[in-house]
C-alpha cells in the first residue's frame, strides 16, 4: 500500500486520529488508494510514527463514511465502486444541497462574503488562458466549486446536514476521479448560477435558492450515468493490490 513520503502529521497541532483520517480520506477520494486495495494499519502506523490505535479509529470512521470495508480481525479494504449507486448518490446530494440552500436563505443574518469571493476566484480561473485538455486546471475548478458549495453549508449553519452531506460528496468524488477525465463541467453558466443562488440567499427567498441549487447540479447525474470507465481496474473483495 503506497503512502506518499510527503504525508506527515503534526501531533502538536492536530490529533493523530484526525490527521490520519484526513490523509487516508484524501488518498481514497483522489484514487491514490484504488478500489479494492488493501489498507494495512501497521504500515500506516509505522509511516506516521504512531500506535495502531489512532489508525484503527480513523479506519472505523472511513467505514462509517462508506469508503472502506473492514473484516473483524482481518483486512481493511478500500470499498469497491458500484456504478449502479452513482445516480442514487447524486439524488441524495441534490436533495441535501437544496436543503442547504433553503436553510441559508432562511438566515436573517446570512453572510455571503466568503461564497462571493470563492465564486470570483472561480470566474477568474475560467477567464485565464489555458489548454482545453489540461486536467490540472479542470480539478482546480472543481475544487473551487466544491469550496463554494461548502460555503453555502457554512451559511446554513446546520451541523447535522454538514455531517451528512460531506461524506456522501466524498464518495461521489471517487466515482468522478475513477470514471471521468474530469467531473461535471464547471463553466461560466455555473458561475452565473452561483450568483443567482447568492442573490436568492441575500433576498431570503428559500424556494428560489433551492431551485437554483438543484439546477446547478442537474447535469451531473446524466454525465455520471453515461460515463465510460477511464482507468478503473477490476478487483475482487478481499484481494490485495
Amino acid at each position: 500500500m503506497p503512502i506518499p513520503s510527503d504525508l506527515v502529521i503534526d501531533k502538536a497541532t492536530e490529533p493523530a486520529r484526525e490527521a490520519i483520517l484526513r490523509h487516508l480520506r484524501q488518498l481514497i477520494v483522489d484514487g491514490a488508494l484504488q478500489p479494492g486495495e488493501i489498507i494495512r494499519d501497521g504500515e500506516i502506523a509505522e509511516h506516521f510514527g504512531v500506535s495502531r490505535t489512532p489508525v484503527r479509529e480513523a479506519l472505523l470512521q472511513l467505514r462509517f463514511e462508506g469508503l472502506v470495508i473492514m473484516k473483524p480481525k482481518g483486512w481493511t479494504q478500500v470499498k469497491p465502486l458500484d456504478r449502479s449507486q452513482i445516480e442514487d448518490l447524486f439524488r441524495v446530494i441534490v436533495e441535501l444541497e437544496m436543503l442547504a440552500a433553503r436553510l441559508a436563505a432562511e438566515k436573517t443574518d446570512a453572510d455571503t462574503t466568503t461564497a462571493e469571493e470563492i465564486n470570483s476566484r472561480l470566474e477568474a480561473l475560467l477567464d485565464e488562458p489555458h489548454s482545453p485538455d489540461d486536467p490540472t486546471r479542470a480539478w482546480q475548478l472543481i475544487e473551487l466549486n466544491d469550496r463554494f458549495h461548502d460555503s453555502i453549508l457554512d451559511i446554513a449553519g446546520n451541523a447535522v446536514l454538514t455531517d451528512a452531506l460531506r461524506p456522501i460528496k466524498a464518495r461521489m468524488r471517487r466515482y468522478e476521479r475513477i470514471y471521468f477525465d474530469r467531473a461535471t463541467p464547471i463553466d461560466h453558466l455555473s458561475v452565473a448560477q452561483h450568483h443567482e443562488l447568492l442573490s436568492a440567499i441575500r433576498a431570503g427567498d428559500a424556494s428560489i435558492a433551492a431551485a437554483v441549487a438543484a439546477r446547478n447540479l442537474e447535469n451531473s447525474p446524466v454525465r455520471a450515468h453515461y460515463a465510460r470507465p477511464r482507468h478503473a481496474r477490476p478487483v475482487t473483495e478481499g484481494a490485495s493490490a
